[in-house]
């Protein structure tokens, strides 16, 4: 699975409440469409506005924590807006488990924040571990992800590959 697109990169640690503020849970299973508005309103204001479909959040340590309650709309908005998936230099281990369940790319690249600024494209194998700044034409090598996430990610989530196995196609 190839992660292609431009880069926001945040410092500090993103939290799951940082990437839809938690005064919109109301929203949860509800609209995702209206979710995807206010992705980012409180760490980055205009960035709805500003993004393109494919672009990549890039943060910290820590990425995604805080309570599980928050964690669906922090990555159902941002995918219903088009955000490609999140590299970080870690994650909170349930948030990411979670949006991996999901469908929603992440995966820990340490050093990424020195690797890359806002703005840049870069290009992220994560079956192979490479990344590529294709903004300064530099490369890097990390962890891998492991065959069965990527097929998990493939299928656009453990729902719907579970589906797919079980050969339910349409009928679910």
């Amino acid at each position: 699975m190839i992660l292609e697109g431009r880069v926001w990169r945040y410092a500090q640690q993103v939290r799951a409440t940082d990437l839809v503020p938690s005064r919109y849970d109301f929203l949860k299973l509800t609209d995702w469409t209206e979710c995807s508005t206010h992705v980012l309103e409180d760490l980055d204001p205009g960035f709805v506005d500003k993004m393109q479909r494919g672009d990549l959040i890039v943060g910290g340590q820590g990425f995604g924590a805080g309570h599980a309650h928050y964690f669906q709309q922090a990555f159902e908005g941002p995918r219903w807006l088009g955000v490609g998936g999140y590299l970080a230099d870690s994650f909170d281990p349930i948030f990411m488990v979670s949006a991996i369940g999901a469908g929603m790319p992440c995966w820990s690249v340490p050093g990424i924040l020195d690797f890359v600024g806002t703005g840049d494209r870069i290009r992220c194998d994560l079956a192979s571990g490479r990344i590529d700044n294709l903004t300064s034409g530099t490369s890097a090598q990390y962890r891998s992800v492991a065959p069965e996430v990527v097929e998990v990610l493939e299928a656009g989530g453990l729902d719907k590959l579970t589906v797919q196995k079980l050969g339910l196609g349409a009928k679910a």
